[in-house]
């Protein structure tokens, strides 16, 4: 209750004094309104306000001529009480213009607010009027608050030198332009107008504002032909990124080498306000000219020109990556991309380079270099020539810019431009290596059939010719029968006619199939044909003497028709070999053309004659040589090994004598078994023989030989002169004659330089024989003779075997065998001389007849059977080989190289022979002739 009271009091309280002011003051201002004055000057302010306001910024700003009751309204009477307030500043009172327009709540909504002073001045008494401001000024009014732009601003094109903030934000307070292109359009309206035709503002493409280019901010603008190439393509590939990429790698990102780089506008167009892309072709290939003016000059005339296309010329793009921004420089790249880049458009180029030997140039490099497209078609991708200006000259001059070997080898053939035979039209390269210049073809690995159509281009005769040959039978396995580059040399570039070719080396090329046993069998045939005719006179001296003059296998069989002899028309065939034989033996008739003599080994096994004949020879040869040979090694062992046996030669002597006698047998029949090396074995003889000398001297100085009692007459001056001719002609026959024999010995061709080769020889051997012949005659003139003189009987003849040559034969064995304790006595000659006595006789006459019929062939060949050239060959060689073993095994042994007689029995130069000799060797002779008469003795008239 008390609260409540007190309360009511105070409140009576304030409301007495408020009337009581109320009403003191009323009269007063009812005294006063007469008295008010308005302050229409400044000075009247400034008389108080002076010191605090700098008139002369005042008047130069934009209110110097307002009074300060314009702007501080409030004051309403003067002089005014010393505290009174006025009202803030309204600047909207006066400028209630600048509220419209939508950049007006740019400083106000819904941002910090910003009075007018903050951009007229920054104090309300020096309030400038921007737009009568410098840029400077300008700038530094809007820099109070937009610091940040400003900096960016003068980095950029439009510094403050060159646009102020209102020439994109408005001006005196205006509205402003949206912002964008548009906002530019003001100062630019002519580049605008040019973007608005470039690739930037075409329909459907995403349009670029001026700032994508020139910036990310309207306060940095820059202008990129400012900035260095890297940088203007920064520009770009802002918004062409997967463009970069492509530009890095391709041969525009690294100009010629140098680090440079293309700008954009080097290629879509001059300026980067009217950006292009090239539309057509032909637009791509002008716009590449410009920098690549060279290579377009060269590419026009040339098969991808306009003026080789007609106008339908191949861009660069096709070529160089086909993307404009990914170029690439083929002549620059591997070649397997260079050359698949012009298979894209040569499709049947392609199919023929895949089994092309060029091939390698697409699918795998390998080794050895191999050519690409622009190797053969130009030297520069932007020169290749025209299909149709490639001729056979052009073509062979691009192949020999990488086969400058093989163009060497072809000069000299029979292909070679300057050879007559072609008149200088010489096949080129493409016509042999399969037709086509992209489906180049080995000649080595074509078949036979691909070989006869690229020889066929040029030489249809003989390709016909070829196919009616034994040689064009179709094969069991490839390569069995002969193309003709096998014939031909082997190397298709040093392709030579038989004329150029040596009748050795056709031969031999022969030889190469058909001395093959397995190729043989294929087809039923033997190896014979070949190994025949090796064995024969005209292989002999054609492959181991090298006689060209010899007949070769093409003479007989001809070259491209060889038939089979069975055909009638073969130049081997019984109707035609006369005359295929007369064209070396004019003289020559059938039965000689039919001797075989050509391929003799295999006539002999056809003829059982023949046959007969050889198995004959053989077994007289070995069953001969193992007779001799066995009694002259018993005699050896008893001379030798015998106790108590004293050879005159002295047991060193002999014992070397042994050694070199086995070894000289040795030789013989390694040679004949055409063991290589077997004239060592002969080397060794003579060494050893030589030491037997040597010792046989030495003996004779240490115990000199009894004086000679008595001496008998051995041979006569006649028989010694008989015995000179049949042993000089003998051994010049052997010289010449076992060369050719044993031809296939190497070793064996030196002794015909004895006699000026083989021609020589041919010569020296037949007056040997002839020789020999004619002291046949002479010897057996000289024993009809004596037969006439002792009455016919045959007392003159002693060499005619008896029954008491079997007895000693037989003794001699017992002796040998240690059945007897001595040998046998003999009478004039022992059985050892008659053997060598009936073979010389013998022997002459086989040897006369056969060499006589193999001097003239064709002139007793053609009166004699067709077989009878085989047979005098067959007697004749092995005649001959019989007779040379037989005098070097058992002659030789017997009157030379025998312990008892070494180093030789000197009654074939003396005629004489020693008591000692007469008592050992002859003592029933010497018994007969000491019991008559001296003046009795006759001198022995025959052998």
């Amino acid at each position: 209750m008390r609260k409540n009271l007190l309360l009511s009091a105070f409140l009576l309280l304030c409301a007495a004094l408020a009337l009581l002011g109320f009403l003191d003051a009323w009269p007063c201002r009812a005294a006063d309104d007469d008295e008010i004055i308005a302050p229409e000057q400044m000075d009247v302010c400034l008389d108080c306000h002076g010191e605090t306001i700098n008139m002369e910024q005042l008047a130069a700003s934009a209110h110097g001529k307002l009074n300060c009751q314009s702007c501080h309204a409030g004051v309403d009477r003067f002089p005014h009480p010393e505290k009174a307030i006025a009202q803030a500043p309204d600047c909207t009172s006066c400028h209630n213009g600048q509220k419209a327009g939508p950049n007006w709540p740019v400083h106000h909504a819904g941002k910090k607010t910003a009075d007018c002073a903050s951009c007229h001045g920054g104090k309300a008494h020096e309030i400038a009027q921007i737009s009568a401001a410098t840029p400077a000024q300008q700038q530094a009014a809007c820099k109070s608050c937009h610091a940040t732009p400003l900096t960016e601003l003068r980095k950029s094109a439009h510094n403050p030198a060159n646009l102020d903030c209102f020439g994109c934000h408005g001006t005196k307070g205006k509205a402003a332009p949206p912002h964008g292109d548009a906002m530019c359009d003001r100062c630019h309206h002519d580049i605008i107008k040019v973007v608005s035709g470039s690739v930037h503002a075409r329909a459907g493409a995403k349009k670029s504002s001026c700032l994508a280019c020139h910036g990310q901010s309207g306060h940095r603008v820059s202008i990129p032909r400012w900035g260095t190439p890297e940088q203007q393509q920064a520009t770009c590939m802002s918004c062409h990124a997967d463009v970069q990429k492509k530009m890095q790698a391709s041969v525009h990102g690294n100009v010629a080498g140098r680090g440079m780089s293309l700008k954009c506008v080097d290629c879509h167009g001059a300026s980067p306000h009217d950006i292009k892309t090239p539309s057509t072709k032909a637009g791509a290939g002008a716009l590449c000219a410009r920098c690549h003016s060279g290579e377009a000059w060269r590419l026009a005339p040339m098969a991808h020109g306009q003026a080789a296309k007609g106008g339908s010329a191949l861009d660069c793009q096709t070529c160089h990556g086909g993307d404009a921004h990914g170029v690439v420089m083929p002549v620059k790249s591997a070649k397997e991309t260079r050359s698949a880049e012009c298979l894209k458009c040569h499709n049947q180029a392609a199919m023929d380079i895949q089994s092309s030997a060029h091939n390698g140039a697409i699918t795998s490099g390998g080794d050895k270099p191999l050519p690409d497209c622009i190797a053969c078609h130009g030297e520069s991708v932007h020169g290749v020539t025209p299909s149709a200006q490639l001729g056979a000259e052009v073509q062979d001059a691009i192949c020999i810019k990488c086969h400058s070997d093989t163009a060497k080898a072809i000069a000299d053939s029979v292909h070679g431009r300057n050879n007559i035979q072609f008149r200088g039209k010489a096949p080129s390269c493409v016509a042999c290596h399969g037709g086509s210049s992209h489906r180049i073809l080995p000649l080595a690995e074509m078949n036979r059939e691909q070989q006869e159509k690229a020889c066929k281009n040029c030489h249809e005769n003989l390709s016909l010719s070829l196919k009616n040959s034994v040689h064009d039978l179709p094969d069991k396995e490839p390569g069995d029968h002969p193309t003709c580059l096998h014939c031909h040399g082997g190397n298709p570039h040093r392709i030579a006619p038989p004329k150029h070719t040596t009748p050795q080396e056709l031969a031999i090329m022969c030889g190469e199939c058909h001395s093959n046993a397995a190729r043989m069998s294929r087809y039923g045939l033997t190896t014979e044909a070949f190994t025949s005719f090796e064995q024969t006179f005209h292989g002999k001296a054609l492959l181991r003497f090298k006689k060209d003059n010899s007949a070769n296998c093409t003479d007989c069989h001809g070259l491209h028709g060889v038939l089979s002899p069975d055909n009638p028309d073969s130049p081997t065939h019984p109707n035609n070999v006369v005359a295929t034989c007369r064209k070396c033996h004019p003289n020559g008739e059938l039965n000689f053309a039919m001797s075989g003599a050509n391929h003799l080994r295999t006539h002999i096994k056809k003829l059982p004659i023949l046959h007969i004949e050889e198995l004959a020879f053989l077994t007289l040869i070995w069953g001969a040589m193992s007779f001799l040979l066995g009694m002259v090694v018993l005699d050896l062992r008893t001379k030798v090994l015998r106790k108590g046996s004293h050879p005159e030669s002295g047991k060193p002597a002999a014992w070397l004598i042994a050694i070199s006698f086995v070894a000289l047998v040795a030789g013989i029949l390694l040679a004949y078994l055409h063991v290589p090396y077997a004239w060592w074995t002969w080397v060794f003889a003579v060494v050893c023989m030589v030491a037997a000398f040597i010792c046989y001297h030495i003996k004779r100085r240490m115990s000199p030989p009894h004086p000679v009692r008595k001496w008998y007459e051995r041979m006569s001056r006649l028989q010694r002169v008989q015995h000179f001719l049949l042993a000089g002609s003998f051994t010049v026959l052997v010289l010449t004659g076992f060369p050719l024999r044993f031809a296939e010995v190497g070793w064996m061709h030196y002794p015909l330089y004895l006699f000026g080769g083989f021609d020589g020889a041919r010569i020296i051997h037949r007056i040997a024989g002839v020789t020999m012949v004619v002291n046949w005659i002479w010897h057996v003139s000289y024993l009809l003779l004596a037969w006439k003189k002792y009455g016919f009987t045959f007392q003159s003849w002693t060499m005619w075997p008896r029954w008491k040559d079997v007895t000693d034969l037989i003794d001699s064995l017992k002796f040998y065998f240690g059945l007897a304790p001595a040998p046998p006595h003999y009478t004039r000659f022992q059985f050892r001389e008659k053997f060598d006595y009936f073979a010389d006789m013998w022997g002459t006459i086989v040897m006369g007849f056969s060499g006589f019929v193999m001097w003239f062939p064709a002139e007793l060949g053609n009166h004699l059977p067709p077989w009878m050239f085989g047979f005098s060959y067959i007697a004749h060689s092995y005649e001959g080989l019989l007779a040379m073993m037989a005098i070097i095994v058992w002659h030789f042994y017997n009157v030379h190289l025998n312990p008892d007689a070494f180093p030789m029995n000197p009654a074939w130069l003396t005629g004489q022979i020693s008591e000692e000799e007469m008592e050992r060797d002859h003592p029933l002779e010497k018994k007969e002739r000491d019991a008559m008469p001296a003046e009795a003795q006759p001198r022995q008239p025959a052998h």
